[in-house]
Order: structure tokens, then sequence, then C-alpha cells
């Protein structure tokens, strides 16, 4: 079972780092959706809604909207990058198959989440919240878990509402074909997580760096899957735990009195004076002693920190006057000083990681 990621086609409506302005938002629209039903002329005021097809559609059949405080979920907009997002059948455009690997506000699960761009290089990368349709490019979600619904008899010991049923995403089929390999103790979640280290490895991306670009991946069965599996488990927890890791141990510059490691930012940059990778937070504070290699490792084209770079500063969409601002996110996350240590430090173990990845030696 696998799906594309939602595709909401009114991001800067759905998506927000601050959940208050993020409720606000949807609930002006969705109110301001009502009004139009029934209407001889629609209108097309941007600063009010955000309109497309399926949404038209909708509004035709004269379908009324309500807002759901429940649809307020975490989600992963684009690698490294977690937010909330406003998750609705009706106010995304396509959700696909998505609620059956997220049905509720705390379900637990993990996907991996690969691109099939020919322009560029493959890759994947591990989440364990809503992911968005170009976390990695218009790519596909492959879960550890799928989640279905169950409909429980009304009796005496049972409860009256329906409950979701958790079962394995990895088919008995595959199951079976790894287990008759390596022994009957290897686990679905053993499985997913090798999957995730041969999809990390160099000497699998080299030798199939053109067949990836052009179709599903195909997992090799390697003699040394245990290790493999370890390393994808490693690899995978870094990157879903990136929030909650270890800090690498950059250096803080203040040039400044009036800089404060906790000031609010508007936008990170690079600074191209320095001799050495700096980068400049605000007015007076800078970041210096990044690892040598830190943009050695990438997720759909960029490195980690050049993630937050692009996506942790205050934006205000040009159509609808919205702003997102990363400052709240930031702060819930100990601060972006904290924030761009950890990054630096998933680089340098993620390198790591996979450098000590033993080769793939194919077995039938």
């Amino acid at each position: 079972t696998f799906s594309n990621g939602v595709k909401t086609n009114r991001d800067a409506w759905a998506y927000n780092f601050d959940s208050n302005s993020l409720s606000k938002n949807m609930k002006e629209m969705i109110d301001f959706y009502n009004l139009q039903i029934g209407e001889s002329e629609v209108s097309t005021d941007d600063n009010k809604i955000s309109w497309d097809q399926t949404l038209l559609a909708d509004l035709k059949k004269m379908k009324r909207a309500q807002f759901e405080k429940s649809s307020i979920r975490r989600a992963t907009y684009r690698p490294f990058i977690d937010t909330n997002m406003y998750f609705s059948r009706m106010f995304n455009n396509s959700v696909y198959q998505i609620p059956k690997f997220f049905p509720e506000t705390d379900s637990q699960n993990l996907i991996i989440s690969i691109n099939q761009m020919s322009t560029k290089n493959f890759d994947a990368f591990m989440t364990k919240s809503i992911p968005d349709v170009q976390l990695s490019g218009n790519g596909q979600c492959f879960p550890l878990y799928v989640f279905s619904e169950v409909e429980k008899e009304n009796s005496l010991f049972s409860a009256e509402s329906d409950s979701e049923s958790q079962s394995s995403a990895i088919s008995q089929h595959a199951l079976k074909a790894f287990q008759t390999r390596f022994g009957v103790d290897v686990s679905a979640e053993d499985i997913f997580y090798y999957v995730y280290g041969i999809l990390w490895h160099r000497d699998y991306l080299e030798k199939y760096a053109s067949n990836l670009r052009k179709e599903m991946p195909r997992i090799p069965f390697s003699k040394d899957f245990l290790t493999i599996s370890r390393a994808g488990r490693d690899l995978g927890l870094l990157h879903v735990n990136h929030t909650a890791c270890a800090e690498y141990p950059l250096e803080s510059i203040s040039t400044s009195k009036k800089a404060d490691l906790h000031s609010p930012i508007s936008k990170m940059r690079w600074d191209v004076r320095a001799d050495e990778p700096t980068l400049l937070i605000s007015d007076g504070l800078s970041l210096t002693g990044f690892p040598k290699n830190y943009q050695d490792f990438t997720v759909n084209g960029r490195s980690p920190i050049d993630w937050a770079i692009d996506r942790y500063q205050v934006k205000t969409d040009t159509s609808s006057g919205i702003v997102n601002d990363p400052n709240i996110e930031l702060l819930n996350l100990g601060g972006v000083i904290s924030i761009i240590k950890r990054l630096a430090y998933v680089s340098s173990e993620s390198l790591k990681i996979i450098q000590k990845m033993p080769s793939i030696e194919i077995i039938k």
C-alpha cells in the first residue's frame, strides 16, 4: 500500500507554523465559502478564499462546510520541516490514501517518502507525520502500518463507536520471502528499516541511478540483511527525531550587544564574505564551525540546514496576504540556534551511518 502525499492546492491557507493563525484563516475561509452557497456569482476574492475545481464542485452541490478543530494536524511539509496543517478531504484537493496512514490525531505511524522526478537525484525520507505531496517531489509514500475502520457490535462489553484496526503494510508474501532467507525472527519492522537502509546505500543509488528515475525501486536480498536493517533503523529514527537529537558543537558569534540567542528571526542566510561556512541568524548573530561535509547529505535537493534556511523565515503570501511566521514554532523547538545545531548533527551522523553500511551482496 502506498500513496502520494497530501496536495492541498491552497498551501498558504492550509499550512501555518502558528496553529492559532491556521485555525483563524481556515475558519474565515470556511465561513466565506458557506456565504457563497446559492449565490449567482461566485466571489474570487483571493483575500477571502482559494478556489480549486474540487471545492467549486462542492459549492455547486450546495455542500455546507464546518470548521473541525480535529482537522488541525501535524505534517511534514518539506524534509526536516514540520508544521501544522488543516487536514480535510473537502479543503485539501487530494488526500489520496493518507487517511489510512494517519486516521486520527494520535495515530502513530512511520512512512518512507521517495521522489520519482527524472530531473532530480533519487532519495528517500522517513517521517512520522502527514506528508505533503512535495515532501519528496511528487513522490510516493510507503507506510509501516495501515489503519482500517472496524465496526464493533453493540453489546455489554463493547464500545458503541467504531475503532481503527492497525495492520502491517509489509505484505505476508514479502515477510515470508525475507524470513525464508534470513530466519523466522525477521519482523515486518526489520524489513521496513532494511528498505530505508537500501534506499540510502551508496552502491545501490549509484548502480541503479537510471532505473530509480523511471520506476519504483526494486529491493534486493542482501547477505548482510540485519546489519543494513540496523543501519536503516538508526538512519530513520535520526531523521524522524531530528528535533530531539543531540546538538553539533557549532560556535555562536555575537558582534552586537543587541544580539539575542532567542530573538525572533526574519530570514537566515549564508555569509558569502566569510572564509568558512557562516550562517547569519540575525543582525549581529551568526553560527560557524559546521561539519566540513554537511552539504554532502541532501534530501530533495537540499541539505537539512538549507531546508531550514528556506522555510524558517517570515513569509507573506502575495495572493491572500496570509503571514506564515515560524518564530512560535522555533521557540517551541528550543530556538533556532538549537535547531541548526541539531540539523548539523543529523547531517554529520547520517553520513557516518551511510558510509559504514556493508556492501550489498545479492542472494537469490
